[in-house]
């Protein structure tokens, strides 16, 4: 395999791991919904502290929203961010071959994004 010429698994592995990201990106966004009227699914387990956040307003809104319905509205526009990626990596595997040049980026991109922090935790001496 050349720079010239990627390799067929690259397009495969981008169209696989742009698939998981965009289904999990849109159950997070469908969980996200539904809990929009009444949390249950991505809601804390400790009913008081869900009490808490709906009793408690958000300074930079004066009061016009509580911290539940910014949780809400963090997990909604994150699970877009996660769809747009998925379908990033969809579309850099599908057009792999007509445009290879343009691809890389994407490649480093999804790299970063799918890389954990765990691993850099392990070589920090405390």
């Amino acid at each position: 395999m050349s720079p010239k010429t990627p390799s067929s698994i690259i397009a495969t592995l981008l169209i696989l791991g742009g698939t998981v990201f965009a289904l999990l990106g849109g159950l997070h966004a469908i969980y996200t919904l539904l809990d929009e009227r009444n949390p249950q699914r991505l809601a804390p387990v400790d009913p008081s502290v869900a009490h808490a956040m709906a009793n408690s307003s958000v300074r930079l809104s004066r009061g016009c929203t509580d911290m539940l319905r910014a949780w809400i509205g963090f997990y909604f526009s994150h699970s877009l961010g996660v769809m747009l990626t998925g379908a990033l990596g969809i579309w850099a595997g599908s057009r792999i071959k007509t445009f290879p040049a343009g691809i890389m980026p994407v490649l480093a991109l999804q790299a970063s994004i799918v890389r954990s922090p765990q691993g850099r935790k392990a070589d920090i001496k405390l």
